[in-house]
């Protein structure tokens, strides 16, 4: 499990990198879709779960 902050993006710039033509089931508009967006996670704590142990660990 992974903590930290979530940004969201509708630079059309950016959206353009990320886009590829099997999209357009989804968003039909293309990279311009109000309903395309996208997100930026930024990890700063973690935690795994391994032989019964609980483990936090920082990033």
């Amino acid at each position: 499990m992974l903590t930290g902050k979530a940004e969201v993006s509708y630079d059309n710039e950016k959206r353009k990198e990320f886009w590829n033509d099997e999209m357009l089931k989804y968003y039909p508009l293309g990279y311009n879709d109000p309903d395309f967006a996208l997100i930026k996670f930024t990890a700063s704590k973690g935690n795994h779960y391994q032989g019964l142990k609980n483990t936090d660990f920082n990033i």
